[in-house]
Formats: structure tokens, sequence, C-alpha cells
């Protein structure tokens, strides 16, 4: 009787342990690592407003669209509309490689003004696992292309992840990933930014200095979901 038991126990525990290796195998990413860069992009239908508090202080509207086709690579686009009172409202469309380890801007267009910009290589914003102190940097061309003239640009930008931190802006408190970035062109210091994000929503609070000492600032105003 107590060999029966122990059998089925045995059994139980086999059965249990290959079940196990099973679904560890297919497993995600989250699961073996935790958070994800698809975590913190906000998904598809997501319509975010930011005010901007310093400059000519206009709000930007974003909202997350289908995945597309850009530059041959499939992209998650953002639609942006920047709205300044007393001017012509201006949009563009940016375009991002998501996946479970890093968030790479791809590149943007802007219609009324008939300019592309595309980064080459796509240069990675967001790499998970994300854990405090660490850094990568990421050295691409910028090819601005208007009306068929090309501009190019050699950019060098480093970040670095300084930790979690929880904010307050006008949409609400959020725990976020707090990342710093330094962008520079051919040697020289161009900006130097934090960026707040957070999980399921992205980009919460953005700010950068500039050379001049000139500073811009935008911060999560509210946010809606389809």
């Amino acid at each position: 009787m107590i060999n029966r038991r122990l059998l089925n126990i045995f059994i139980i525990v086999i059965s249990i342990l290959s079940f196990s290796t099973i679904f560890v195998v297919g497993t995600s990413y989250s699961f073996i690592f935790g958070e994800t860069a698809e975590d913190y992009f906000p998904p598809e239908g997501t319509t975010k407003i930011f005010e901007y508090t310093t400059g000519k202080k206009p709000t930007v509207y974003a909202t997350v669209g289908k995945a597309t086709s850009f530059q041959g690579k499939k992209t998650i686009p953002i639609f942006n509309k920047a709205v300044i009172v007393g001017e012509k409202s201006k949009e563009h469309t940016s375009y991002y490689e998501v996946s479970e380890s890093f968030i790479k801007h791809v590149g943007s267009t802007y219609t009324e003004e008939n300019k592309n910009i595309v980064y080459d290589p796509p240069y990675t914003e967001w790499r998970f696992p994300m854990k405090e102190g660490i850094s990568w940097e990421e050295n691409f061309v910028r090819r601005t292309t208007v009306q068929r003239n090309e501009k190019i640009q050699r950019i060098k930008s480093k970040f670095t992840v300084l930790g979690k931190e929880k904010i307050w802006v006008p949409a609400g408190s959020f725990n976020c990933w707090k990342i710093e970035y330094i962008v520079e062109e051919n040697g020289i210091t161009k900006g130097k930014g934090i960026e707040w994000i957070s999980k399921g929503l992205g980009t919460i609070k953005n700010v950068v200095k500039f050379p001049d000492e000139k500073e811009s600032e935008k911060v999560l105003k509210s946010y809606s979901r389809k």
C-alpha cells in the first residue's frame, strides 16, 4: 500500500516536472527576465496628449496605429499632431521596431513638408531587461530628405538607466524607469535629456537641455484607449 502511494506520488511529480519543462521551453522572454520592451510600448489605439511647459507650449496628440511596413521593416507608427494657439497645426508620423528586448526608432515622415527622416541603422531607445546602471551607445546616420535634397548627420547617442522613480504629471502618478541620454553630432554635444517611461504607456515625461542652456520639457496631460 505504501509502495503504491509512493509510486503515485512519483508519477505526479514526474508529470509536473515534464509539464514545467515544456512550459519553460516555450515560455516568453518576460517569464524568464521579467519586464519587456513590449510591455512599455503603448498598445494600438492609445492616444496620449502631451503638453510642453517651455517654448511655444504646444499640445501634442500622439496616437498609436496598426503595424505597417516602413523602410522594409515591420514597424508600429505613432501619429503626432502638434497644436499651437494662433498657428497651423503640424503633423508627422514616427515609426518604431518593437520587440521583447528593444524599441528601435526607424524614422519619421512629414507629409506637408514632404520630408522624410531615416535612421541608418535604426537606433535603440529602450533596451530590456532594464536595470539601474546599465548603459548602451548607438552610432547611426540620420538621413533627412526634403524634396529630393538629402542631408546626412552622423549621430552618437549614449543611454544610461538611472533607476526607477515615481513621478507626478497632470495625467496622474506613474512608476517609471528613468533614462538619461546624451546626443552628439560629429563629436559635439547637441543635447542632454532624461526620459521617464511607464508600463503600458511608454513616455510619461521628457526633459532636454541644449548647449545654449535652453530647455524643452513635455509631460503627459491625459490618455485614452480604444
